[in-house]
């Protein structure tokens, strides 16, 4: 053997032996299926092409077998010198110890990583979350239950902290900004003459448009879905299930509730979301959602909102309220709103209920002055920072939910 690098004799001479005789040149290989094969494996028959096949992992115990035992015979071949054995002998020896070093580091893997092992071979992107969970070792089940019911623990610490889930962290319309790829809720054309009937007096609806906001900025952050109108018939159920707690003068056919202030609308949905369902974080972040949903367009083309188009509706595209009306068109797509006849006729009794509401909200929303909804952005913005920086009541851990209920007794905002 004429240096470390020479492939083996017999391999050599086997692969003249076969080119000669064409045995094998119509079958393709059978480890890459690329080419046609050239050769077959002494050992195990297996037609290949190339010495790159023949050394894949696909063929590996043959190849360093067939290696082995080439090495071999050339140490015992008389002709060889003793340098040359040496080299092949400290040659055979590297081989065989990085053969038992690899095999070492599978089993420490195997032993140390059973979640990976639990889900090898597993489509991350499409099992359901309750197969999921199943697949999980049971360590693993108990680590993160009791993650979960301490907030405050290192490593629920450490995951809120993980680069990579806030690189990936889910992102809603309304934060896309100018982003012309972000997908944005169709906006539902309004009747002109249910514009033209809005009564001039009557009780301020702008906190209940923004309980609406709040609502809805909560359901899209809790199913992380966003629009609404990209969940799928069963998750649209579970939001329905959601609204219809969070947001249930809207889903409630007799309900006549009228909010007259911002602490109201906190204290209500808080108490319907219940004792430690969300934190202080979260429920803030939901908050300051809100606040953006609700904010005017600084800038924006200048209209009469009265004007319809040619099929005497309002489209809102250019208003500066837009924002609000497509998270309330949003919101009506998600009780079965359509265009259609077909669509409005599989609709069910409260579901109808429901969107005629947010349709009349949204009539609502084209009539009230951008000032009102500035100044209510700001107090719901204000109202985020708030609930951050107050300490939490006795018997609340660190990361629960905890709001204080100021004793406000009439609104910050009058609808102008």
């Amino acid at each position: 053997m004429r240096g470390l690098s020479r492939r083996p004799e017999g391999l050599r001479n086997m692969d003249i032996s076969l080119a000669q005789r064409g045995q094998i040149s119509a079958e393709p290989c059978n480890i890459c299926n690329r080419e046609l094969a050239k050769y077959a494996c002494p050992s195990c028959n297996i037609p290949y092409c190339s010495l790159t096949c023949f050394r894949s992992e696909k063929h590996d115990q043959c190849s360093e077998r067939f290696y082995r035992d080439q090495v071999q015979s050339d140490i015992k071949t008389t002709s060889a010198s003793a340098e040359e054995r040496l080299k092949m002998m400290e040659l055979l020896e590297r081989f065989e110890e990085s053969n038992e070093e690899e095999t070492a580091l599978e089993d420490d893997m195997e032993e140390e990583d059973p979640l990976a092992q639990s889900l090898k071979g597993v489509d991350l992107d499409s099992v359901s979350p309750d197969d999921l969970w199943n697949m999980l070792p049971e360590e693993k089940r108990a680590k993160f239950i009791k993650a979960m019911e301490d907030p405050s623990s290192e490593l629920t610490q450490q995951l809120l902290a993980d680069k990579g889930l806030l690189h990936n962290r889910f992102m809603p319309w309304w934060e896309s900004g100018g982003d012309a790829m972000a997908k944005r809720p169709a906006a539902m054309n309004i009747p002109h003459a249910m514009v033209g009937r809005m009564p001039k007096e009557g009780p301020s609806l702008v906190y209940n448009v923004c309980a609406v906001c709040v609502a809805y900025a909560y359901v899209c952050r809790h199913f992380q879905v966003s629009p609404l109108s990209d969940a799928s018939k069963e998750e649209a159920e579970e939001m329905k299930g959601v609204l219809s707690n969070v947001a249930h003068f809207i889903t409630d056919r007799k309900s006549t509730v009228v909010y007259t202030s911002l602490s109201a609308v906190v204290t209500d949905i808080h108490s319907r979301l219940g004792e430690n369902q969300v934190s202080s974080n979260a429920f803030s972040l939901i908050l300051q959602d809100a606040s953006k949903i609700l904010r005017p367009r600084a800038v924006t083309e200048v209209m009469t909102v009265t004007e319809p188009d040619e099929s005497g509706n309002i489209v809102p595209d250019s208003h500066p309220n837009e924002a609000v009306i497509l998270a309330l068109s949003d919101l009506a797509r998600l009780y079965g709103h359509g265009d259609s006849d077909s669509e409005r006729l599989a609709q069910k009794r409260g579901d109808m209920a429901t969107d005629r509401k947010l349709w009349f909200y949204a009539a609502r929303v084209l009539c009230m002055p951008t000032m009102t909804l500035r100044v209510l952005a700001d107090e719901v913005f204000a109202e985020s920072k708030l609930i951050v920086s107050e300490p939490c009541g006795s018997g609340q851990s660190e990361g629960s939910f905890s709001v204080s209920v100021r004793s406000q007794s009439r609104a910050v905002i009058e609808e102008l």
